[in-house]
């Protein structure tokens, strides 16, 4: 367990996205990092972004953890372009021994598109060979690994044997099965009842609740993922994250 998780994510004023999931869930032991301020959501109208000084902030708040002979784990979330790839590996480079663990989420598609650059795309797989933990979804595998379904999750282990992964968003007919990989075992999986609803901030909200249980209450990574959908699952059905945050 760790007392402080940095979270390198995107910043909204309008919708719950990104890191306000983060910060919702995980409280004072969040040191939230923004990788970019937005007006709103990308799907909003009218959305403006705004560039942030990633590099500076992120050094500092790991220097600053450093000095005080604290460690934290570090999870990176959306990232504004691939410049920001480089950023993140030199600072884990330069305060390794501030780092306990990496978990990566590497945002870039879903439901069989891509919603980022190809660059960004192509610098992904520099971060995942840097994790501890990675938590993409089905179609960000397939785009990372230019195969399909099975074959697309067999490619990845295979480059990067040590990671540890859960995939989300396997379709099942009417449900939906997330899957854990450690090992060289068969994976542990959950199943739930496909639920309708925006999946707006959905994977970032599975992403903050699977970090709070793991990383904060020490609960198995495989009991955490089904926490964790059954989180999402309970979103959807109240109305979506935003909603479901104001409960907290």
């Amino acid at each position: 367990m760790t007392d402080r998780i940095i979270c390198i994510h995107s910043l909204t004023a309008h919708g719950v996205v990104g890191l306000k999931s983060f910060l919702a869930r995980l409280g004072e032991a969040a040191l939230p990092v923004p990788s970019l301020l937005l007006s709103g959501p990308g799907n909003m109208p009218g959305c403006l972004r705004f560039d942030t000084d990633l590099a500076g902030m992120l050094d500092s708040t790991l220097a600053a953890l450093g000095a005080r002979g604290e460690r934290a784990a570090v999870f990176v979330g959306y990232l504004a372009n691939a410049g920001q790839v480089a950023i993140v590996e030199e600072c884990l480079d330069r305060h390794r021994d501030v780092v306990s663990a990496v978990v990566v989420d590497p945002v870039s598609g879903d439901d069989g598109r891509a919603y980022v650059s190809a660059e960004l795309i192509a610098a992904w797989p520099r971060l995942l060979a840097r994790a501890t933990w990675a938590l993409p979804n089905l179609t960000e595998i397939e785009l990372f690994t230019g195969q399909t379904g099975e074959a697309a999750v067999a490619a990845l282990r295979a480059r990067w044997p040590e990671l540890k992964l859960i995939v989300t968003g396997w379709p099942a007919g009417d449900d939906v099965v997330t899957r854990l990989y450690e090992g060289t075992g068969d994976p542990a999986e959950h199943r739930q009842e496909r639920v309708a609803g925006s999946p707006s901030g959905t994977g970032d909200l599975f992403a903050a609740e699977w970090m709070r249980e793991v990383f904060l209450r020490g609960t198995t990574p495989d009991a955490a993922m089904a926490r964790a959908a059954e989180a999402v699952a309970r979103a959807l059905r109240a109305g979506g994250v935003g909603t479901a945050l104001r409960g907290v």
